[in-house]
């Protein structure tokens, strides 16, 4: 969705192989690296579909006719970017000490949550409820980019 910047893997398998930028999550050896591993997996995924590609659409007066199909577009990347949070959560959770790591899944998990109401009210084509998530969009990347720097995962701090 807007909130996150990019566009999803076509295919629905977003983040499911390693890629070129690293190595996967599960092999890497500290809290950063597996961040960073993940990140890099969830943008060579996003990068793969390309710009949206819906002539006329303006995120911030939307017309109800065309969210759906932005909608479509975007569920991918929403749903790899909640695969992300839930393998870093689990990283994070092992460690339960309040790590950097911890930090960054908390912000993650929160830009996460706006792009699913972001989402849904682009799936149903409403406007109001879609224009209502944008508010918040910058200030979640913002706390999720802040907390990947202070992690050492560079991918992480991608917008």
């Amino acid at each position: 969705m807007v909130a996150c910047g990019n566009d999803p893997d076509p295919s629905g398998q977003a983040g499911t192989t390693p890629t070129s930028r690293s190595a996967t999550a599960a092999t890497s050896s500290s809290p950063a690296e597996a961040a960073d591993a993940a990140c890099a997996e969830y943008l060579d995924a996003i990068e793969s579909n390309g710009p949206l590609a819906i002539a006329g659409f303006d995120p911030d007066h939307p017309r109800a006719d065309l969210l759906p199909a932005v909608g479509a577009h975007f569920e991918p990347a929403v749903e790899a970017a909640e695969r992300q949070a839930q393998t870093l959560r689990q990283v994070a959770d092992a460690r339960s000490d309040g790590s950097p790591l911890a930090r960054y899944v908390d912000a993650l998990e929160a830009e996460n949550a706006n792009s699913r109401a972001q989402l849904e009210a682009a799936l149903v084509g409403d406007a109001d409820a879609f224009t209502a998530t944008l508010d918040s969009v910058e200030a979640l990347q913002t706390a999720r980019v802040d907390a990947a720097a202070l992690l050492g995962a560079p991918h992480c701090a991608e917008p």
